[in-house]
């Protein structure tokens, strides 16, 4: 039996959506097509489609991918948090991956259209800077 890439397998879970802008991965002779809805909430949508999974709901690295893993997702709303989870940086992440060895965050660049990178990267900084504010808040 041929084992599949991490990555592979991770795309293979999340992609789920259609819309008017397809994007194709090609590679280990596989063929993945993943497609956004046009919508104001696309960030919301693609965060919900693709990165909850491990992230958690609210950005707390708590998703039930996440919990499984050897490095766990970061959490993005720790208090102190708010200098490096801006949309700019979490784009670049999210563009690039990790880069940590091990770690489970693809580079999305080659599966994202580089619109719904930023759309998510938006949404994830403000779900991030809304659960620091709750958690400061106790």
């Amino acid at each position: 039996m041929k084992r599949l890439p991490l990555s592979l397998v991770l795309l293979l879970a999340f992609a789920s959506r259609a819309d008017d802008k397809p994007v194709t991965l090609n590679g280990d002779k596989t063929k993945v097509t993943v497609t956004f809805e046009a919508a104001p909430n696309r960030g919301e949508r693609a965060y919900k489609t693709y990165c909850h999974h491990c992230h958690g709901e609210n950005g707390d690295g708590t998703g039930h991918i996440g919990k499984g893993l050897v490095i766990k997702p970061v959490d993005l709303t720790i208090p102190d948090g708010a200098a490096r989870f801006t949309a700019q940086n979490i784009a670049h992440v999210v563009r690039e991956g990790s880069g940590k060895p091990g770690a489970a965050m693809i580079p999305w660049k080659t599966v994202l259209p580089e619109e719904a990178i930023k759309d998510v990267a938006v949404y994830t900084a403000d779900l991030a800077a809304r659960g620091r504010a709750k958690r400061l808040a106790k």
